[in-house]
């Protein structure tokens, strides 16, 4: 019985601490007036002409970043960015 107990309380700890690994992974919509200006400075320098078709802002691990989804000359892509518009993926 002890025996169950334990493995029960232990169990239950080890899934609780590996869930919390993920709670700062968060990503939300925005709309583009919501992105940095220098995100979208960047963006506007990087793809001139290029049609936004969502900005997602993800914080991970306590950092920032905007995925920027878009179209340029009918081909769908997205980068992504910090907070200061240097391209973090591409």
């Amino acid at each position: 019985m002890n025996r169950l107990l334990l493995c029960t309380v232990l169990g239950s700890a080890l899934l609780a601490g590996c869930s919390s690994m993920h709670h700062d992974d968060k990503e939300v919509t925005i709309a583009p007036a919501d992105a940095p200006p220098a995100v979208m400075a960047a963006f506007a320098k990087a793809y001139p002409g290029a049609k936004i078709t969502k900005i997602e802002k993800e914080l991970d691990n306590g950092d920032t970043h905007y995925e920027i989804k878009f179209s340029d000359n009918g081909k769908s892509s997205e980068i992504e960015m910090d907070a200061n518009g240097k391209i973090v993926e591409d």
